[in-house]
């Protein structure tokens, strides 16, 4: 069971993502997009290429599994770089806290060291 369905209706953006106690506004996030579906995928833009991979959503957490690349172009370094850090998270912070819906997301890995959590806060892709 989700918490908000909304999230289903909406194309995001990647906005800022945190680490530790800091949190960045994402450099090339406004050639992102994520796109979460009803049979728990998750599909879009890393910054250059295409994604996909399982967003499974219980309660107030989502897990990503199997994030992988499904293009191969080269971009802009700075998106090559922010693409590169966004596909590593997803591929090592497969558990998630998140709260939110159709006007944002913030999720924020679900471990018990504070000192050790990152995040990543989600924009409808229309917002600037």
């Amino acid at each position: 069971m989700i918490s908000d369905s909304s999230i289903f209706d909406t194309k995001f953006r990647l906005n800022s993502w945190s680490v530790y106690d800091h949190t960045e506004k994402f450099q090339s996030g406004k050639d992102t997009s994520f796109e979460f579906h009803r049979n728990s995928t998750v599909t879009g833009n890393l910054g250059c290429n295409d994604f996909s991979g399982k967003a499974i959503f219980r309660g107030n957490h989502v897990f990503f599994r199997d994030t992988r690349s499904t293009s191969h172009r080269t971009c802009a370094a700075q998106n090559m770089r922010d693409e590169k850090t966004i596909l590593g998270t997803l591929r090592q912070s497969l558990n998630y806290g998140y709260v939110g819906g159709s006007k944002g997301i913030s999720m924020s890995e679900d471990i018990d060291r504070e000192d050790l959590k990152t995040g990543l806060q989600f924009v409808p892709a229309a917002e600037k």
